[in-house]
């Protein structure tokens, strides 16, 4: 016969229970959480920034942060696809793909960037 008596926990006891398995989710969840803030945060800290001077000056910087968007929406784009790309030839171990692959996304971005 199994005795199965709980002993009770207190808050530390019990945050520490369930902050065990969610480690390692936030050791990789964090950063990444981090890295989609930092963009906003900038966003931020430069409008607060550029509205001191005035009216005209905010309206400049919003257009300029459109054509941002639209500038290097491509470049945008194919960071977050080709990882995927990458992976699945890698797992299967086709480097001659993943050459390829390579030199396109290359061929792609360059003359976008010239």
């Amino acid at each position: 016969m199994v005795c199965n008596t709980q002993i009770p926990l207190d808050g530390a006891a019990k945050l520490a229970r369930i902050n065990r398995p969610a480690e390692p989710i936030f050791t990789i969840a964090l950063p990444a959480m981090l890295a989609q803030i930092a963009t906003p945060f900038g966003n931020y800290v430069m409008t607060s920034l550029i509205s001191t001077y005035n009216d005209s000056a905010v309206a400049a910087w919003a257009v300029v942060s459109g054509l941002t968007i639209v500038a290097f929406g491509g470049i945008f784009a194919l960071s977050g696809a080709i990882s995927g790309i990458f992976a699945q030839n890698f797992g299967a171990g086709l480097s001659d793909r993943l050459r390829t692959t390579y030199r396109d996304a290359l061929i792609f971005c360059t003359p976008i960037h010239w």
